[in-house]
């Protein structure tokens, strides 16, 4: 690996060096830039379906594409977008009810090394019936942005991207599964059933989620959830930050943190299961008075309402349960 990240080095040095060498001979910026950008070898294509079903399900691979889907009064559904007839697969169907599209490019040896690729070209829209219905739909980008203003899905939305980002609104759907290798999902008013989210290094952002089942495995990235409504979660960290701001809990059956911080601002729970290996744990809970309170930290504190309470505390109580453990850090909990 090191060798093959060696060998790109000296390539991206050899094509800056023959990219100054050409601009020093009097090629001029505009002039480079068309010869790598390839433009003549770009169409525009439209692609119709006639959408005549109940409901359908969706599947799209896409290499590097920035998609907007739009809505309007209309009986078909339109893929515009542009495709490089020598570089890029184009694979398109409709049928059996599943609308399936992937455009990836294939690999070329380009020694310069300098992708100018304008927005122009890595656009694409996917015009939709205001009326339709999803079975399934799943999106898998690997580098580029999509932009869902809306969704009815009766089955389950996965949404995947290596490196881009996913903003989706007003979202119903009985199951919702995203996976952020690195990247950013951004998801606005969200009514499912289960939730489920692999962050291996991203950001991941839920704005107004109502569900009875969260489930977030995070290796390396930030979290933040604000004004759910969760019957069950299980949250699993191994490095990165999580935050619930105004939201309900019901049961934190399990929340596992390897290294992080977790902090839960004016969240109201019944009961919370944590265990933390090095991190720390920031609790502001509504109405937690009258709680059972089982706390230990083998290295670090505990303050209750800003009182020190050393390394063990407990308390009697007949609402819920706080039970935390934590190896080395600190935790804080307000009500």
């Amino acid at each position: 690996m090191r060798k093959f990240m060696v060998f790109l080095s000296i390539l991206f040095v050899i094509g800056l060096s023959l990219f100054a060498a050409s601009c020093f001979m009097g090629t001029t910026f505009s002039e480079y830039r068309d010869m790598i950008l390839d433009e003549e070898n770009y169409e525009e294509k439209i692609i119709v379906h006639q959408y005549n079903e109940d409901e359908i399900k969706l599947d799209f691979n896409l290499s590097s594409k920035n998609v907007v889907f739009q809505y309007e009064e209309t009986s078909e559904i339109t893929i515009k977008y542009y495709e490089n007839i020598e570089k890029d697969e184009v694979v398109n169907t409709y049928q059996d009810g599943t609308l399936a599209f992937s455009i990836k490019r294939k690999w070329y040896f380009n020694i310069y090394f300098l992708p100018f690729l304008t927005e122009k070209y890595d656009l694409m829209t996917v015009t939709l019936p205001k009326d339709i219905v999803f079975e399934n739909f799943k999106i898998k980008v690997s580098s580029g942005n999509i932009t869902i203003p809306s969704l009815k899905v009766n089955d389950k939305i996965d949404l995947l991207t290596s490196s881009g980002k996913i903003n989706v609104n007003d979202i119903n759907t009985n199951g919702f599964y995203t996976e952020v290798n690195s990247g950013n999902v951004v998801i606005n008013n969200l009514i499912t059933s289960d939730i489920q989210a692999r962050i291996s290094s991203g950001n991941l952002s839920v704005n107004n989620v109502t569900c009875n089942n969260m489930t977030i495995n995070m290796n390396s990235g930030n979290a933040h959830i604000k004004y759910a409504t969760v019957k069950n979660a299980d949250v699993r960290i191994q490095s990165g930050n999580l935050v619930f701001d105004n939201s309900k809990v019901d049961n934190f059956s399990n929340l596992k943190i390897s290294s992080g911080i977790v902090t839960l601002n004016k969240v109201e729970l019944t009961n919370i299961n944590a265990t933390v290996s090095s991190g720390s744990l920031k609790l502001n809970i509504k109405d937690a008075k009258d709680f059972e309170y089982d706390l230990k930290a083998s290295s670090g504190s505990i303050k209750i309402n800003g009182q020190g309470q050393g390394s063990r505390y407990q308390k009697n109580g007949t609402e819920g349960l706080i039970y935390i453990r934590i190896t080395s850090g600190w935790i804080e909990i307000n009500y």
